[in-house]
This record gives structure tokens, sequence and C-alpha cells, in this order.
């Protein structure tokens, strides 16, 4: 009986003492991989053509760790589109949900993909560009802000 209860005892410790490791956006701010920063990669493009028109704007977004590489990340993100002559554009993804979180991650390109609806399409226009305002809001409630442009090729 003596034997049980220590078994017992020793296992409530071992489950209470136990601690999971702390995973981005976590409650561990040490978890070494977490994102640390954001950009907007090169691949970012406008999608169609002069002619058809331009009908979306497709960013890629890479979140880095502290050495700079790229990681998944967790938090809300918020694209401020702004194109000449129209009115400004704002899509936002929440990858705090799972599946949405899933759904504009590419694994073999390790970047999240957004799109941006452009109503009514460019056409006739030679090369249009775009100012992106990319707002990342953490779990933790910092925000990183980063701007770029983005031009069709």
């Amino acid at each position: 009986m003596v034997m049980v209860s220590l078994l017992a005892f020793m296992l409530v410790a071992a489950v209470a003492c136990h601690t999971t490791p702390g995973v981005p956006g976590g409650p561990m701010s040490s978890y070494p991989y977490a994102p640390a920063g954001i950009r907007i990669h090169s691949l970012s493009r406008f999608d169609g053509s002069e002619t058809d028109g331009y009908k979306s704007l497709e960013l890629w977004i890479e979140f880095l760790d502290p050495e700079g590489e790229t990681s998944r990340g967790v938090g809300h993100i918020q694209a401020n589109v702004t194109m000449s002559e129209r009115p400004p554009v704002v899509a936002s993804v929440n990858l705090d949900d799972p599946q949405v979180n899933a759904k504009a991650w590419d694994s073999p390109l390790r970047m999240y993909r957004i799109a941006v609806e452009i109503k009514p399409p460019f056409a006739g226009l030679p090369k249009p560009s775009a100012h992106i305002t990319l707002t990342w809001m953490t779990r933790e409630g910092a925000r990183i802000v980063i701007n770029t442009t983005v031009s069709a090729r």
C-alpha cells in the first residue's frame, strides 16, 4: 500500500513539474524559433496581364526567426494596398485560426500567400505599382509595420 501511494505521489509530481516547450506566439518568449520579423518577398506580383487586366495582387509573406530563417507565424496580418488614382484596398488574414493558417501557408516556398483582389481590374495600363503597408499584430499585442512597393513585371 505504501508503495502504491509512493508511486501515485511520484506520478503526480512528475506531471505537475512537466512543462511544454514554448511555441511561437505562446507564453514562452524564449522560444528560439519564434518569428521575430516579417517581410514581403520579391515573389509578390500582380496577377494578370497588361491586355487582359491585372485582377489581383499576390503577396508572399515571410516570417523570420531571430537568425533570419523562415518560420511559420501566428497573429493577425493586415495589408493596406494603395494604387494610383484608386481607393485603398485592405486584406486581413487571421493566422491564429489553424485552418486559415494552413490554407495560406505554401509549404514548398515556406511563405504565406495573401491574394488582394483588384476591382475593377487594371487594364490597358503599363505596369501598375502598389504601395503596401503590412502590419503584423502578434498574439502578445506587439505591432510590426513594414512598407514596400510592388510593381508589375
